[in-house]
């Protein structure tokens, strides 16, 4: 299949430069993750990283983060290779929550303020007076909605260069889809770019600029809204054809739809394997586990 991309950046283009990889390969036992992948994003862009679970998409995610160490070919960062540097420049949304619960909220916006130079404390308080969060209590006693509203104030409050967003409307409801949107898009720093990795296609279409298609690991696509959407009706309409042609499948609506769903749970079953084998050997220098060693002591 011929894949969609951009042309090789101009000059201008490459002082904009935000993340460059050129042939990434992970794998994960029997299970190729990533495969021989290359991408080019630009600063200034809100990028969707879209594809089916067990599509390669949190693993390229940890390479970028530098939790995976392991892997082929050469990513970089503001023309930096993964490292301390590069992880000064990325503010990351897991999907998972990652906060500990006996922490008062503003003993977490005093955290993150010590814990990263980028930090604007003054704009995390302005945002938890938005999202009406009283920074007196305990996160254990939120609701679920609250608390992953102060997960993404924490993060909106760096002046990253980056940021990225795993899964952040999977299980939220749409009129809260479109909050969570619109919190973001109101408080990133403009001049970053974000990435957002999602199989919720239909849903983020409406807020990117561009979109990556990953499935088995590689690119099936890359390129603008307008682009990508061209011959079809929608974004996911456009992945599903996409996903069809790399795999030399029927493109009838009935058989995409049911190839694409088992495709996604084969592949991801195999993935949660091979990836719980091989999570021994990668690094655990996480924001989580930093939380859970500096959390020993008491959150007044």
């Amino acid at each position: 299949m011929k894949k969609l991309c951009y042309n090789a950046p101009t000059l201008t283009q490459r002082h904009n430069m935000l993340v460059e990889i050129s042939n990434l390969s992970k794998r994960y036992d029997s299970t190729l993750a990533l495969n021989n992948l290359s991408l080019t994003l630009q600063s200034g862009r809100i990028i969707g990283l879209l594809g089916p679970n067990g599509s390669g998409k949190t693993t390229l995610i940890k390479v970028l983060l530098g939790l995976l160490r392991q892997y082929e070919g050469s990513v970089k960062i503001l023309g930096e290779p993964i490292g301390d540097t590069t992880k000064a420049h990325i503010s990351y949304l897991p999907d998972k929550p990652h906060i500990p619960l006996h922490w008062k909220i503003d003993y977490a916006c005093r955290f993150f303020a010590d814990f990263f130079e980028d930090f604007d404390i003054h704009k995390a308080h302005s945002l938890m007076e938005q999202l009406q969060l009283d920074r007196s209590r305990k996160i254990k006693t939120l609701s679920k909605g609250n608390k992953e509203k102060l997960s993404l104030a924490l993060m909106l409050a760096r002046q990253a260069r980056l940021y990225i967003f795993d899964e952040p409307i999977a299980g939220v409801d749409p009129v809260a889809r479109d909050f969570v949107f619109k919190l973001i898009l109101d408080n990133y720093n403009p001049s970053a770019s974000i990435l957002i990795a999602t199989h919720l296609i239909y849903d983020v279409e409406k807020i990117l600029d561009e979109a990556i298609f990953l499935a088995n690991g590689s690119v099936l696509a890359h390129d603008s809204i307008a682009t990508l959407t061209a011959n079809t009706t929608n974004l996911e309409s456009a992945f599903k054809h996409a996903f069809a042609k790399s795999m030399q499948l029927d493109s009838s609506p009935s058989s995409l739809e049911s190839t694409f769903v088992s495709h996604a749970l084969e592949s991801t079953s195999a993935r949660v394997a091979d990836s719980a084998q091989d999570s021994a050997l990668e690094s655990t220098s996480t924001l989580e586990s930093t939380f859970a060693h500096k959390s020993t002591k008491d959150a007044r």
